[in-house]
């Protein structure tokens, strides 16, 4: 019957190598936001912690200090093997990997892939992966790092600033709304409880793809359409909630000093969020996830940095070092280095 034939496509789709892999990975990185938000609670209810910028500061040195050094690796070995001629225009009679697998040895990541091989080292093989793929951006396309320069330079350091000089804007700009959003979201704990936190960071979803929708071309389903609907119904549903019990000032139904403005900053922080994921698909797929995840750590942690010195710098001096603050410090910024 009608029933047994959608049970088949259900078990056939959820069967799939790339279905399998991409839920259970978004379960981990689930289990891993869960964390954050426990963390966050707790040193900032029970131990009235309220260091934003100092607690997302970690996750931004691990990224740098894990994936820069293999990203610079990775340049250098672009500058020792850059494109010749014989690469860019073959004879009939050569062989053009000859001088790519030579290379390829000494790089510990590929610094260039193609949307379709940077989709399938992270995804398996899917029909429906590579959403980029014959799909014009709206804005000016990002440069790879293995672009050719012109004129070639002489040194690395010139090498390296060229790279940089091409890209620092885009990277800028994610890692400001990055560390603006990771900021917001940590400073609404301040002032609302985790489930609204955790339920109100969903509003990113329908931003993603009104987003994805005008720059990336993505084309969604009817089934997703709905689902968008009832993500806004229930995020209508809860802020409205939280505000009339901010009028009514009902202290016996919520610990929170002002509800309402922590879900405000939760939106907010979602839409940052929503900006910050679309770049990265954009990087991710079309150029590297380790420049990606290098750049974001090192433009991540100067921002933040300095925005701890000048937000936070006040609450720091009064600061006090027990051991389960800073546990529960190293515990957040372990599972946003996992979520990243």
């Amino acid at each position: 019957g009608l029933w047994s034939g959608w049970w088949r496509q259900v078990v056939k789709t959820f069967s799939e190598p790339y279905v399998l892999y991409a839920l259970v990975l978004g379960q981990v990185i689930s289990l891993l936001i869960a964390g954050t938000g426990i963390c966050s609670q707790y040193l900032a209810g029970t131990f009235n912690v309220n260091m934003p910028a100092a607690q997302n500061a970690c996750n931004y040195v691990l990224l740098f200090l894990a994936y820069f050094p293999v990203y610079i690796y990775n340049l250098y070995c672009e500058f020792k093997c850059p494109p010749s001629e014989s690469t860019l225009h073959p004879s009939p009679n050569s062989n053009p990997s000859i001088r790519q697998n030579k290379c390829e040895q000494t790089s510990l990541i590929k610094t260039s892939e193609s949307p379709s091989s940077s989709s399938s080292s992270s995804l398996p093989s899917s029909p429906n992966t590579n959403i980029l793929e014959d799909d014009p951006l709206s804005f000016p396309p990002l440069p790879s790092s293995s672009s050719t320069l012109n004129p070639p330079p002489s040194t690395f350091l010139s090498f390296l600033y060229q790279t940089f000089k091409k890209s620092f804007l885009f990277y800028l700009f994610v890692s400001f709304a990055d560390v603006e959003a990771n900021y917001i979201i940590v400073k609404a704990y301040q002032f609302t409880n985790i489930t609204s936190v955790m339920l109100l960071d969903c509003f990113s979803i329908p931003c993603v793809m009104l987003l994805s929708f005008f720059f990336l071309r993505s084309k969604y389903h009817l089934q997703q359409y709905i689902g968008v609907l009832l993500c806004l119904s229930g995020v209508i549903l809860l802020v409205l909630s939280d505000y009339l019990l901010y009028r009514r000032n009902d202290q016996d139904s919520t610990s929170s000093p002002n509800p309402l403005l922590g879900d405000l900053l939760c939106l907010l922080a979602a839409s940052l969020y929503s900006m910050s994921n679309v770049c990265e698909e954009i990087s991710v797929k079309k150029f590297n996830r380790v420049e990606f995840l290098a750049l974001i750590g090192l433009f991540g942690s100067l921002i933040d940095i300095a925005q701890w010195s000048i937000l936070d710098r006040s609450e720091l001096s009064s600061f006090k070092w027990e051991w389960k603050v800073l546990a529960l410090m190293a515990g957040y910024s372990l599972c946003m280095f996992g979520v990243y």
